[in-house]
């Protein structure tokens, strides 16, 4: 039967052949456990921002990391749902199916951290010029690479607000409706008072890179109360506890791959910073003095 077999090549990976896909990678080049999974969780960051029907975005990312590729499409089917995997799976299979295009690179590749910078830029979203103006000044020297590399993020719109921002354009300020007559306003205050209530606005739902980042710090509080230290509360939010879009936004500044959690690379970040003092000396107390004898 022709479509059985059809269908079943347009599965997912099953576990043999994820477990199968994670030993090709035993070896004495192969990454050690912790970095493969620091690695991953950014990867599987970037799935959470997926809709269902972003079969191409699947695909790119898919080829991009061609390690991960069980471990991507398995957490994909909770994310954009099985018929969006199957299909990304047919466009990878077929290599002239066109998928989301690459930027080409028009300068020399990045060196050293600078590949980190580039590719912490994936977790910036529409609109988000005020983040993007931060990691511009915090990188002036890669300054036209982050703005190409950013512009498929955050758009045009917000990448041209950014460089107005880190090079001092002033803003476009929208025309303001000129005032009402402060007779009008009491007239009108005083015909409507206690007419309507206050409305609380509704909780703004938190991207899902900021909810995994969110669990990973609430399993790690030592290394969370030690980065606070060090960075005396500085990515702390209004709410007390730790936010990782502050996080993110500090990790952007030092060289750090900005994922809102508080890792050994982010702590160890913050200790070239501001290291700790060392501890002083204990000095021991005094024996009490022995009354003299009778």
């Amino acid at each position: 039967m022709p479509e059985n077999d059809d269908h079943q090549q347009q599965q997912p990976l099953d576990s043999e052949q994820a477990q199968h896909g994670q030993q090709a990678e035993v070896g004495p080049n192969a990454p050690a456990p912790e970095a493969r999974n620091e690695a991953l969780d950014r990867v599987l960051m970037l799935v959470d921002t997926m809709s269902p029907g972003d079969e191409q975005h699947l695909v790119t990312l898919l080829r991009r990391h061609p390690e991960y590729q069980a471990e991507i499409l398995a957490h994909a089917q909770s994310v954009v749902g099985n018929q969006t995997v199957v299909r990304a799976q047919e466009l990878l299979a077929t290599p002239d199916a066109p998928v989301a295009p690459e930027p080409a690179p028009e300068a020399p590749p990045p060196r050293g951290n600078d590949q980190g910078i580039l590719f912490s830029l994936q977790i910036l979203e529409q609109g988000q010029a005020d983040e993007l103006a931060s990691i511009l000044r915090n990188h002036p020297e890669m300054f036209d690479q982050i703005v190409a590399e950013a512009e498929q993020y955050v758009g045009k719109e917000a990448c041209d607000r950014a460089v107005a921002m880190v090079r001092g354009a002033p803003p476009q300020v929208a025309e303001q409706p000129e005032p009402t007559p402060p007779a009008e306003i009491e007239n009108s205050a005083t015909e409507h008072a206690g007419e309507a209530a206050t409305v609380a606005p509704e909780p703004t739902q938190e991207s899902g890179w900021v909810v995994r980042a969110r669990a990973y710090n609430a399993h790690h509080p030592d290394d969370v109360s030690q980065f606070n230290q060090l960075t005396q509360g500085a990515c702390i939010g209004a709410d007390g506890q730790i936010d990782p879009n502050l996080i993110a936004t500090w990790q952007a500044g030092h060289g750090v791959a900005p994922d809102g959690r508080v890792g050994n690379e982010t702590i160890a970040a913050a200790q070239t910073l501001n290291p700790e003092p060392a501890q002083q000396a204990q000095v021991p107390e005094p024996e009490p003095e022995q009354p003299p004898a009778e």
